[in-house]
């Protein structure tokens, strides 16, 4: 439920990463009996921002396939004095959702004012709502057990608060005041309706943020973990597809570690592409919404909603609906709509493919028999044949009956496939259980490494290339950073089969030389530590002589954990001048 302030802004990556959307067909008509069937186990859901018209709306999710909204009103909607209840904004969603066949997955939302502290005089955007602590604690239980009690028989999951790591939705809060908050909600709730379901959750896929909050009071009070990993997706749509693949994995092992449930369900209660009414941008959301959910279902999750609806503009890259502002469906609806009814209402992933072994493949048990939702992994097309005759059906929903031995040809747009050959659906469950193939094996390796500006020079660590200019140093390629253009990280990402969430210590070895050697420059890193994301103690000058140097930092604190889709960044930001970087090594090392 992000506000105006990006994730962008707030975690210090690029723009461009903050994405969001909906689904549901044009059509307002109610839903049919079919629709309105129970839909427990269904992962097709829509989250809304402030301020949607559920009443339009609504009316339009089930004939796309939508079976859960993620909404609820504030508590200072419900309760705005201590001794007085509204119950008609939450009675009125209640009743357009159960009127069109879809169900609620509520939240605990924020503070009433008066149960808030801010101090006199503070009017930053939610400081009534959104300041630590609560004034009493007592607020709080009450507050759970009144809406729990009146809407327990309808609303059976409940999230405590939206983005807690994030400083527009927590002012001055810690993990230890949300570990409280989640502790006395699970507490209260259980004790009135012992069958909901609590959750907790960040923005972006803040596993770090997470593991804080379990270690100080959490551990063993909530049902469900949820996470917004719209970065993460960001670098889906620039090919970097294992990351996402990797967040259950790293999700798991946080949870682990702190001795929590193996089979806690894990949510994805916020994800999106941004999108103006561009026809490029347009296809690049549908795009997104397929690979969101075939990669998403296919490593676990639960349940996914996509953000949003219809939203407000978020400045030049537009706004988060699958629909536009005037309610026609943009080429992401009608992807979600199509992808719903070729998987179906409760779908199942019954493995994975990787056809000429150039393309990502994942196959569900459809309603109609098994389906493959396929595309191209990395640059240039695929071209497969399959030994017996199949349809496959476009993101637009076009469909295309293919003869044995005739090509498809795959691109970066996900196609469906359907009547998939049963060999190949048998080698995808048999392959079901095995490491996902599109990332190499580095958990032997003694080192990795990355060779700026070079094709190949990626063994084991990525060079994300948000705004660093390429270039070459003599005959020596290499990137920079551009802090006149205000480009001044060189952001990196290391496999998660070397180094993840609780490989603490590490050594990052940087080469790098001065882009004028008569000014000065250096560097420190910001990586992903155990407690979030920081800034290194240590600072390198480089030196003033020609040719390459090289320094080597050691973190004790590293974890490398994903949590906004890169784990360290060479950083400029009080260099006085720019600087090149041509290798980087990262090395685990036995912690002291």
């Amino acid at each position: 439920m992000p506000s105006i302030s990006s994730a962008a802004k707030r975690l210090m990556i690029p723009a461009a990463v903050l994405l969001l959307a909906l689904a549901g067909p044009p059509s307002r008509a109610a839903a049919t009996e079919a629709e309105k069937a129970p839909a427990d186990g269904s992962p097709w859901g829509i989250a809304f921002g402030a301020g949607t018209d559920t009443d339009r709306v609504f009316e339009m999710l089930p004939g796309a396939g939508v079976r859960w909204a993620r909404l609820f009103p504030e508590w200072g909607q419900l309760q705005p004095k201590p001794d007085e209840w509204n119950w008609k904004p939450a009675d009125d969603l209640l009743s357009r959702a159960e009127k069109n066949g879809v169900r609620v997955s509520g939240i605990f939302l924020y503070f009433a004012p008066w149960a808030s502290s801010p101090k006199e005089g503070e009017t930053q955007h939610g400081a009534l709502t959104r300041t630590f602590p609560v004034k009493n604690m007592d607020y709080w239980r009450n507050y759970v057990r009144a809406v729990v009690g009146r809407y327990g028989a309808k609303i059976k999951s409940w999230e405590v608060w939206n983005e807690p790591n994030s400083t527009s939705f927590n002012i001055k809060g810690t993990p230890r005041d949300y570990a409280d908050m989640v502790r006395e909600a699970y507490v209260t709730a259980k004790q009135v309706d012992p069958e909901c379901r609590i959750g907790i959750g960040v923005a972006d896929a803040d596993i770090s943020y997470l593991d804080q909050v379990i270690a100080q009071g959490a551990a063993d009070h909530f049902d469900f973990v949820a996470v917004h990993p719209y970065s993460i997706l960001g670098r889906v749509m620039q090919g970097r597809e294992m990351t996402y693949l990797g967040l259950v994995a790293n999700l798991r092992k946080m949870l682990a570690s702190r001795h929590q449930r193996a089979d806690l369900p894990l949510w994805i209660t916020e994800i999106g592409v941004q999108s103006t009414n561009d026809a490029g941008k347009e296809q690049r959301q549908a795009d997104g919404v397929v690979k969101a959910y075939a990669m998403g279902l296919a490593q676990g999750f639960e349940r996914i909603f996509w953000f949003e609806a219809r939203g407000p503009s978020y400045g030049p890259d537009g706004d988060h609906g699958l629909l536009r502002q005037d309610y026609t469906p943009r080429p992401a609806y009608t992807a979600y709509q199509g992808m719903a009814r070729l998987l179906g209402r409760e779908p199942r992933c019954v493995g994975w493919l990787n056809l000429e072994g150039r393309s990502y493949g994942f196959v569900f048990q459809g309603q109609a028999g098994p389906v493959l939702v396929a595309w191209a992994a990395g640059a240039g097309d695929v071209r497969v044949k399959f030994p017996s005759p199949v349809r496959t059906v476009d993101l637009a929903g076009k469909e295309t009956a293919v003869a044995a031995g005739e090509e498809v040809v795959l691109t970066a747009r996900p196609l469906f496939v359907r009547d998939l050959p049963g060999a190949l659906a048998a080698q995808a469950k048999a392959q079901a259980a095995q490491r996902f193939p599109w990332s190499k094996d580095f958990s032997g390796a003694p080192r990795v490494s990355c060779r700026l500006g070079t094709p190949d020079g990626d063994a084991g660590v990525i060079h994300l290339e948000d705004g660093s200019v390429a270039g070459a140093v003599g005959d020596v390629p290499a990137c920079r950073t551009d802090k006149a253009a205000k480009h001044e990280y060189l952001y990196f990402d290391v496999d998660n089969s070397y180094a993840a969430f609780g490989d603490n210590t590490l050594e990052i070895t940087v080469a790098a030389c001065r882009t004028d050697p008569s000014k000065n420059a250096g560097m420190n890193l910001f990586y992903e530590s155990t407690g979030r994301y920081r800034l290194s103690d240590e600072w390198w000058t480089i030196p003033e002589g020609p040719g390459w140097h090289e320094h080597t930092f050691r973190l004790q604190d590293a974890n490398f954990a994903d949590n906004w889709g890169w784990n360290f960044a060479a950083n400029a930001v009080s260099s006085p001048s720019d600087f090149w970087v041509k290798e980087v090594r990262v090395k685990r090392v036995a912690a002291k």
